[in-house]
């Protein structure tokens, strides 16, 4: 992997844009109140069938039927069996734990590859996958979507995704969220005085929104 700076292309806010960023902006910025995907509530230790569809509550429907079809060829035993290693896998990540604390060692990279691995199911794209997973570990497991995030953080190719690459993209989001991370709670801490909506999101997802607009709003203007 190449990796890239934080803020090249425009794509991924810098520590020192972050920093540079007022919290009266950084509120006026983020979006008015949670999405319905903010709001639903997913078993941190298992993976059930409903759960496939959760990428679908942040504008990422998957492709269940051609999946669960490629799962199914020989029963449902297949996606009974599918859904187990997915959810053994999800009980070796810790629940408590923020992306910048957890160690980039060889052990910790080798449970969040093969989660990862597990949770690869046929069409299955980065942004399925990780929306599905933030929902179960909101302050660990980042959203990693094609358009914003995967290419501030690496060359490889998101519609060739691998478990290895999405592991080094989040260990990388990880590096980077831990320069940021006094700005995020500071920000937290006045959407908490505010009373505003998305006072109950997590660091990691507050981080997501806050890129993603500003992506957006760079891409209008380009």
């Amino acid at each position: 992997m190449e990796p890239r700076q934080p803020g090249e292309d425009l794509r991924l806010m810098s520590a020192d844009e972050v920093r540079a960023l007022s919290i009266t902006e950084a509120v006026s910025t983020l979006p008015p109140t949670t999405a319905s995907y903010d709001h639903i509530q997913s078993d941190p230790q298992q993976v059930r069938l409903t759960d496939l569809t959760i990428a679908s509550f942040l504008g990422a429907p998957p492709p269940l039927e051609a999946a669960l079809d490629e799962l199914s060829a020989d029963g449902f035993s297949g996606v009974a069996e599918k859904l187990d290693d997915m959810s053994r896998a999800l009980r070796d990540i810790p629940t408590d734990t923020d992306l910048w604390a957890w160690e980039d060692s060889a052990e910790n990279r080798g449970k969040l590859e093969r989660l990862y691995s597990e949770c690869a199911l046929p069409g299955f794209s980065v942004s399925h996958v990780t929306k599905l997973l933030h929902r179960k570990r909101p302050f660990l497991l980042p959203v990693v979507d094609e358009e914003c995030m995967w290419p501030a953080l690496t060359t490889a190719p998101s519609d060739d995704w691998t478990s290895a690459e999405l592991t080094e993209v989040s260990f990388a989001l990880g590096r980077v969220l831990a320069t940021e991370r006094t700005a995020l709670e500071k920000l937290q801490q006045e959407l908490e005085r505010r009373s505003h909506p998305l006072r109950t999101l997590t660091p990691l997802r507050l981080y997501d929104l806050l890129c993603w607009q500003q992506h957006s709003d760079r891409t209008r203007t380009t």
